[in-house]
């Protein structure tokens, strides 16, 4: 199993994970999709759509790429390492400031219920302004000085990958 499906709700910095991890594995085979643009970028061919995205992940994985999918909920029918992304509450603010996103009780209440339509989550990584922590469980937690060394972390510990 190479594939990683990273879950939180918009604007909880998935995408920016994704491209600091890639940038500090610049040399390293991976494949990133975000859901919600693969799916616009469908139109019409979304009737289809577990088939279209059963074959490019299984593209990325018959080439040997680390495959990683963003989402907000998840993608139920994949066999992945499912890690959930969660922020400081001033730091997802202030991300939706930069997106012009007025960040309401409604809109944290939308996001709250998300978490119940969620795919369960074998990891989380929490994001705080300074640094970044992951919980594994009986192994304690771990720090890290950014999210995509956090999710480094998790991959020498969940896979044993030789990067």
């Amino acid at each position: 199993m190479k594939v990683i499906q990273l879950i939180g709700p918009p604007c909880s910095g998935k995408t920016h994970l994704i491209k600091e991890f890639i940038l500090t594995n610049y040399n390293r085979n991976i494949i990133s999709y975000d859901i919600a643009e693969t799916r616009f970028r469908l139109g019409s061919y979304w009737q289809n759509w577990n088939g279209l995205f059963a074959t490019m992940i299984n593209d990325g994985l018959r080439e040997d790429h680390l495959v990683i999918v963003e989402s907000v909920c998840g993608e139920h029918h994949l066999d992945s390492l499912n890690i959930n992304l969660t922020t400081d509450l001033q730091l997802f603010r202030h991300r939706h400031l930069l997106r012009e996103i007025e960040l309401t009780d409604k809109l944290l209440n939308y996001y709250s219920q998300l978490e119940t339509q969620a795919l369960p989550k074998h990891l989380t990584i929490h994001q705080g302004s300074m640094y970044s922590f992951v919980d594994y469980g009986t192994f304690g937690q771990q720090q890290y000085s950014s999210s995509a060394k956090a999710l480094q972390g998790i991959l020498d510990y969940y896979y044993s990958y030789n990067w």
